[in-house]
């Protein structure tokens, strides 16, 4: 999303975005607004809880949890790598509902230091169809390190109980 289809307050406990009245505007106020629907109806922690919202003026209030983990700079890779676990685990609850993001980078990755839980956010890409551009450098680091050990750990396993 460009930053021009929306306008975002933030405060010590709320994110209050405005989506413009524009095509677009509309599209992804009504895919975010959906998205935290359904957290709220199937209780879906990893979804910043939705305090409020207008149809008419296109604004959503949600809670703030955490802080993005775009703070963390590129170059610290393992700084960022340490993540892709708990982002591997939210990721894929969001998939059980055969939904795809579409827009998963550090920034839409919210983490809570105090409860150690991570957060999804800014859903307006959101879809039935995975179209994932720029998140693939994460999708494609979950995969690789985080599926293959556990595939590692599963063929060791098996070696042994074939002892």
């Amino acid at each position: 999303m460009t930053k021009s289809e929306a306008v975002v307050h933030i405060s010590n406990k709320t994110i209050e975005k405005t989506f413009k009245k524009t095509k677009d505007g509309r599209i992804f106020f009504q895919n975010e607004l959906s998205i935290y629907l359904l957290a709220q109806q199937e209780k879906l922690s990893y979804i910043p809880k939705l305090i409020s919202y207008s149809m008419k003026n296109q604004t959503l209030i949600i809670e703030r949890r955490g802080k993005s983990l775009d703070y963390i700079p590129e170059e610290d890779w393992e700084g960022r790598e340490k993540h892709l676990k708990g982002i591997s685990k939210i990721y894929k609850s969001l998939e059980k509902y055969k939904l795809y993001h579409n827009d998963l980078r550090y920034k839409n990755i919210l983490y809570e230091k105090k409860t150690k839980k991570y957060f999804l956010i800014d859903f307006e890409s959101i879809s039935y169809k995975n179209t994932e551009a720029d998140g693939d450098y994460i999708i494609r680091n979950i995969e690789k390190k985080i599926f293959k050990k556990k595939s590692k750990k599963t063929k060791s396993k098996s070696n042994k109980s074939k002892k």
